[in-house]
């Protein structure tokens, strides 16, 4: 009986150490990061249903541009030109499993999912603001 019960007790306790969790944090291959991406697009998730709808895009204004460059070191360049101004800010980059954080000199920190990477396309989620805006960024 005794042999039963501590068999019965280790099966309870691996079952509950095997269990799945609930995070969905994947690991990025930061190598792919590596490079200049151009901004395509923004999308702002006006519905709030946590996805990009094609009435959401909105493709960069005529003369506007965004170039962020990551380096290998972990540093890079951010340049742009939109109606709020214009210039090129030094940023220093990490990646936390499927995080992004970049420290943009003149303008802070901004931590942002990212959603998709592969040898083309980025997609960044900014879950700070609300509605959740996204960059979309092509190489």
């Amino acid at each position: 009986m005794k042999k039963i019960f501590l068999s019965a007790a280790a099966l309870i306790f691996l079952f509950a150490a095997c269990k799945k969790s609930s995070s969905s944090s994947t690991s990025i291959d930061k190598t792919k990061l590596i490079g200049t991406w151009m901004r395509t697009y923004t999308a702002t998730d006006l519905n709030n249903n946590g996805s990009i709808d094609a009435s959401e895009k909105t493709p960069l204004s005529s003369g506007d541009y965004e170039y962020m460059t990551y380096k290998s070191d972990g540093t890079g360049l951010d340049s742009f030109n939109s109606g709020f101004g214009s210039g090129t800010s030094a940023i220093v980059w990490s990646v936390t499993a499927n995080w992004l954080t970049l420290n943009l000199s003149g303008f802070g920190t901004e931590i942002s999912q990212v959603t998709q990477l592969d040898d083309h396309n980025l997609i960044l989620l900014d879950t700070s603001r609300h509605p959740a805006v996204w960059g979309i960024f092509a190489k």
